[in-house]
């Protein structure tokens, strides 16, 4: 079981509390589901009853929490990750429990069968995409058979398909006497679970109650940014016009690219004119960050031309093909470095020797656009992980690119961040820039792009 008992949190630096006064207890043999917007506390919670705080993560805790016997979690972040290789990574929490060779492999196999890892259990881990990283933290989380496990946000990089069936696993695992609380700012994805609902507002517990009970107060869930139903809060968004400019800025023209082992993109083709957006959907690992790589000039492909703006950027160093491109990556912390928010944003301008009175202005517009510029001088590692993506994304837009590649953005916002953000896309999108978006949200997808690309 789990139980939280009058449970405050507060980080150290912090004038206020990340978790306040919370009780609550999910009995065993149930999933519960902790849901809330950003900032209401949910991941701290988890860290918590998971005992990473405060003996890992510093804060000061009042009250109780008690936990089952044995508990696994996988934490939002799937690039965190111990050991080097798929297989060792999922063995690694045997091994701890002191699981017997035989025993191990069995249990291996038995979870590479489970989340489509049979393949991949060789490969190193920095190898994997997102969506198969996230499988593995899966996997490693549920190795040990805990009595009690703790996800956040585990569907974030799923694709459709297997979300689904990763649902459908969750309830086996209830049925077979698991408990399993899960942190999301989701709803609808849960429902088959039929979980107890937790929902905070700003680190209290808001209310409590079945997913049936949920429906009566749906309306006030969506509107802190809850998605209840899968399209947020996109179905209010208006299509854009399609653009009338058809000269592509971006165009991949048959390009082929595979990794040793391994093919990913064949005969490629994909243009993305002025003003348009440009979705790539796809399941995990069929790389679709491989495509959008092979764009920025990070990867050079095997075969085929990819030219930005009339100009191959084939022998171009990344520097060069990157001069009229932003790209936005799906982890923030991937390009993050300075010490400060306003340090990050202006590194670029900074680097390309912009004069220091136009440098300031671009950053200073970029920060207040973005409804950031009151954390210009925070260290971007106090921020929480959704600040840091805004953050990015002030330093990619900075520039003002001709072409923005985005890899999974609205990954780990809530709806309202979400719908926040792609305003800010659609905006710019007007005023002629080249999106191309890789999401495996599909209503933002429908909602936004002018075309969507499935590879």
């Amino acid at each position: 079981m789990i139980k939280a008992d009058n449970l405050s949190i507060k980080y150290p630096q912090s004038t206020s509390n990340a978790i306040s006064n919370v009780s609550f207890s999910l009995p065993s043999g149930k999933a519960g589901l902790l849901l809330g917007g950003n900032y209401s506390g949910k991941s701290t919670l988890l860290a918590c009853l998971s005992g990473l705080i405060p003996t890992m993560q510093k804060a000061e805790v009042k009250g109780f929490c008690r936990r089952g016997k044995s508990v696994g979690m996988a934490i939002q972040n799937s690039d965190v990750f111990l050991m080097p290789t798929v297989e060792s990574e999922i063995e690694f929490p045997l091994l701890n429990y002191g699981w017997l060779l035989s025993e191990r492999h069995r249990r291996i196999n038995e979870l590479a069968d489970i989340f489509s890892l049979k393949l991949l259990l060789e490969r190193n881990m920095h190898t994997l995409s997102g969506g198969e990283r996230q499988r593995v933290s899966l996997a490693a989380s549920a190795a040990s058979k805990p009595s009690v496990l703790l996800l956040d946000e585990p569907l974030s990089q799923l694709d459709p398909i297997f979300t689904k069936y990763f649902v459908q696993e969750l309830k086996k695992w209830v049925a077979e006497g698991m408990t399993i609380l899960i942190a999301s700012t989701s709803s609808f994805q849960y429902k088959e679970l039929a979980p107890v609902i937790f929902w905070l507002r700003e680190g209290k517990l808001h209310w409590q109650g079945t997913m049936e009970d949920f429906y009566r107060v749906q309306d006030e869930a969506r509107a802190e940014g809850i998605d209840v139903d899968g399209k947020g809060l996109f179905c209010k968004h208006k299509t854009i016009p399609f653009p009338v400019d058809k000269r592509p800025v971006l165009s991949i023209e048959g390009v082929t690219f595979g990794y040793p082992g391994k093919k990913m993109l064949e005969n490629m083709y994909v243009r993305v004119g002025p003003g348009e957006i440009v979705s790539v959907t796809g399941p995990n690992g069929a790389g679709k960050t491989t495509l959008l790589k092979i764009a920025a000039g990070i990867l050079k492909p095997q075969k085929g031309t990819v030219v930005i703006q009339g100009e191959s950027i084939g022998g171009k160093t990344i520097s060069e093909a990157n001069s009229a491109t932003g790209v936005l990556f799906q982890n923030p912390d991937h390009q993050i470095s300075q010490d400060t928010v306003y340090k990050e944003v202006a590194l670029g301008l900074k680097m390309k020797k912009t004069q220091k009175e136009a440098m300031e202005k671009r950053v200073g517009k970029w920060l207040s656009l973005l409804g950031i510029d009151h954390l210009a001088h925070r260290h971007p590692y106090s921020l929480t992980k959704t600040e840091r993506q805004w953050v990015a994304l002030a330093s990619t837009l900075v520039y003002e690119p001709a072409l923005l590649l985005l890899d999974e953005p609205t990954h780990g916002f809530d709806a309202l961040a979400a719908s926040q953000f792609m305003n800010v896309i659609v905006s710019l999108a007007s005023q002629g820039t080249a999106v191309l978006m890789v999401t495996h949200h599909r209503e933002l997808a429908c909602h936004y792009a002018h075309k969507i690309v499935t590879i």
